[in-house]
């Protein structure tokens, strides 16, 4: 063979056996004797179920007490509980699948479409009754994790919840690529540290996660892009006077007007969870006439048929007590930038990526997560660096979420951002995405677009589609002036670095 023919063919065969390294690397279902997960949140719940299929034995550690029925309040260790949540269709329809049985467990609970909701943004209430968006479930957050561990246990018994138990310690194998023990203790007993030895761990502890820091000063630890709005959650569960379901959220993040509410029913009772809310340290205080007085104070404190909404919670029927809640903020780590992470140490949850909980985008990002988890287990079980590869895939499945809330959050005044300078591009998001919110108080097609992206429901690109620029053009030539001044300033202000 000539010199062309020899390296033709080499390189044949290096491409042939590259392929068929690949190929078989990504054919490899992730087994094993026993898994770990720290944390029985929604994360560790349905990591815990994936994990079930593929692992002999499944261990979930929760500090918490967890309750044995449908409690009013949240646990402790969800403070964030209380106050509203709901289930967008690509959470939900992830749940069902990894919990059989939970749509039926459901049912009690309520089905609308986002676009009966009346919103109050930009000086005025927009409703959009007659044009759908999309569905949404409503329910609380206890019925929720209650309903989501009663089907994990009945569904796999090889899986075992242990409540009140706490992690203690991580130890790392001599070459620093394992975790090779986990320690726990029975908090309730007071015991000696029980040790492990998992074939993979799961950490599912949340934003707060301190699991990771016993391996600090041993590996490279993650560095966080932090924005923090300081948003207060103050909520309570309640039943209108009349019997009806209210459904209306007043998000108005302005210089002169930093506070917000939203109610809608969470179970076919007419139960609601009525929830206040304020920027930059703003917030009401956990009881009736401090609540009161906030709503009093609302840039819109009346619907638009003419309800004050304090007098329409003045002659409530209170279901639980008031309860309040300061977010810390919206945190991204950078862990797809550490290959050399423990290959068996995987993060999921917010323990990788949270944001402010006022989108309401949690839910729906915890089951984004759980998808590429799954499509590692199944497709790249390869142990080696198998952790990184999960969080590149989960950071990169996550971006469009953080994308949308950090635009709109950094818009907010006041708001503090800790990481790297953001580029032009980013800066320039967050100017159109206050664009595109003014837009949406007139036209409905930038309106549900927004509402789309938010949700995971469409790609990012769409918000710049021929018809949501010509939106944006149409507001600032013929709508601009009908928005109060405060208003203007805050759609027209320059990017934020």
């Amino acid at each position: 063979l000539g010199m062309i023919e020899t390296v033709l063919v080499a390189g044949a065969v290096i491409a042939l056996v590259l392929w068929l390294f690949f190929r078989r690397r990504k054919s490899m279902v992730m087994t094993g004797d026993h898994a770990v997960v720290c944390g029985c949140g929604v994360a560790g719940m349905c990591a815990a179920a994936l994990l079930a299929k593929r692992f002999n034995k499944v261990t979930v550690i929760e500090k918490d007490t967890l309750p044995t029925e449908i409690e009013t309040l949240a646990r402790n260790a969800t403070p964030q509980g209380n106050h509203a949540h709901n289930l967008f269709y690509v959470g939900r329809e992830v749940f069902y699948e990894l919990f059989p049985g939970l749509k039926e467990d459901w049912e009690p609970y309520i089905d609308v479409d986002f676009g009966k909701f009346t919103f109050f943004s930009f000086g005025g209430w927009r409703t959009y009754p007659d044009k759908p968006i999309l569905g949404v479930k409503l329910i609380s957050r206890p019925a929720l994790e209650f309903t989501m561990r009663k089907r994990l246990l009945q569904n796999n018994p090889n899986v075992t919840v242990l409540s009140e138990h706490k992690v203690t310690a991580l130890k790392l194998s001599p070459d620093k690529e394992r975790v090779t023990t986990v320690s726990y203790v029975d908090l309730a007993n007071n015991e000696a540290p029980i040790e492990v030895q998992p074939d993979l761990v799961v950490d599912c502890c949340g934003r707060y996660s301190p699991l990771h820091k016993c391996l600090d000063g041993q590996i490279e630890m993650p560095k966080w892009i932090t924005l923090n709005a300081d948003v207060t959650y103050t909520s309570c569960q309640l039943q209108y006077a009349d019997g009806k379901n209210r459904y209306f959220l007043e998000h108005a993040p302005v210089p002169d007007h930093m506070a917000g509410g939203m109610s809608w029913p969470i179970d076919k009772n007419g139960t609601h969870i009525f929830t206040l809310f304020g920027f930059a340290g703003y917030g009401a205080k956990p009881n009736p006439q401090s609540a009161l007085e906030y709503i009093r104070n609302l840039p819109s404190p009346s619907l638009p048929n003419g309800e004050k909404i304090a007098d329409l919670v003045q002659d409530c029927t209170y279901v639980g007590p008031w309860a309040t809640f300061k977010d810390s903020g919206s945190k991204r780590s950078n862990l797809d930038k550490l290959p050399d992470w423990p290959h068996n140490y995987v993060l999921l949850g917010d323990s990788v990526q949270g944001v402010n909980p006022v989108y309401g985008q949690g839910m729906t990002i915890v089951a984004c997560q759980a998808k590429e988890f799954q499509k590692k287990l199944e497709h790249e079980g390869d142990m080696n660096r198998f952790a990184w590869r999960v969080h590149k895939a989960v950071l990169a499945a996550c971006f469009p979420f953080w994308m949308s809330v950090s635009s709109a959050d950094i818009s907010v005044p006041g708001c503090t951002y800790e990481g790297p300078p953001m580029g032009i591009i980013s800066g320039f998001m967050i100017w159109w995405i206050k664009q595109l919110f003014a837009a949406g108080t007139n036209y409905f097609v930038a309106w549900k677009t927004l509402v789309l992206v938010f949700q995971g429901l469409a790609p990012q690109p769409a918000l710049f589609k021929p018809s949501m620029v010509w939106c944006v053009l149409k507001t600032n030539l013929f709508h601009r002036k009908n928005l109060p001044s405060q208003y203007q300033h805050w759609a027209e202000s320059p990017p934020t670095s």
